[in-house]
């Protein structure tokens, strides 16, 4: 341990200098991290869900993420892959290419269950597009426990939709493994004392004279447990708004 705290710059993480120098104590704990821990921003252009993982995906939970899209009420019965063959120019070939993209098609049933109807993910509202990318995540989470983490977990969803996957995380019989999920917001419906416990709320603030950010929590203030915590914080009791 010695030879790696000796070896580790200013700005290299200890744990990946360790995993590096092959430090067989401090193997299991990168493990973890490497296991347990996922992450999901919706900005990012290379996630599990580019063309080519889709199909894997749709086959090999497909019943089970129907279900999950049920949950927020969107009528979803069925969802296919296809390959579809499309053409584009090559500019440096200057000449045309033939390649295959794979497609995801949601089956919608109509009222009373008479007749049904197929809408691919691009045609999907923004909301049901979030849904499905998140539910594979929230599924292996519930599985398997670990640790979730998403960024801005609010972005395209309804807020009552929002509130019930966080209490997917607080049911023990949805949640058997205890698995936690941390997300940023700037939803203050779900700052509800009925949610979520004073000690498992954190702001975020910018110091003025630095422009660093600072990190508190709910917790340092003297609140009551079930004081209006969206109220106050909006008023700017607790600080981390805006300054407009």
């Amino acid at each position: 341990l010695n030879s790696a705290q000796e070896s580790t710059l200013p700005n290299v993480l200890f744990l990946s200098k360790a995993a590096s120098m092959n430090i067989k104590a401090l193997i299991p704990i990168c493990e973890w991290f490497s296991r347990n821990l996922n992450f999901y921003n919706s900005r990012r252009i290379f996630t599990p869900f580019s063309p080519r993982y889709l199909p894997n995906i749709v086959k090999k939970e497909k019943e089970k993420i129907v279900q999950f899209l049920q949950l927020a009420d969107l009528h979803i019965s069925d969802i296919k892959t296809e390959k579809v063959k499309k053409r584009r120019f090559d500019s440096d070939t200057e000449e045309e290419i033939e390649y295959t993209v794979n497609r995801v098609y949601f089956t919608h049933k109509t009222e009373a269950n008479q007749g049904s109807f197929p809408l691919s993910l691009s045609e999907e509202s923004d909301g049901t597009q979030q849904l499905f990318k998140l539910a594979p995540l929230f599924l292996k989470a519930l599985k398997n426990g670990g640790v979730l983490i998403i960024d801005e977990l609010e972005r395209s969803l309804h807020p009552l939709i929002m509130e019930q996957l966080i209490k997917m995380f607080h049911s023990s019989e949805t949640n058997p493994n205890n698995a936690q999920l941390i997300f940023t917001t700037h939803n203050t419906t779900v700052l509800d004392s009925t949610l979520f416990r004073r000690e498992q709320v954190w702001f975020t603030d910018t110091k003025r004279e630095e422009r660093s950010t600072a990190l508190f929590s709910l917790y340092d203030f003297k609140a009551r447990n079930n004081e209006a915590f969206a109220k106050r914080y909006l008023a700017g009791s607790y600080g981390a708004i805006p300054i407009l």
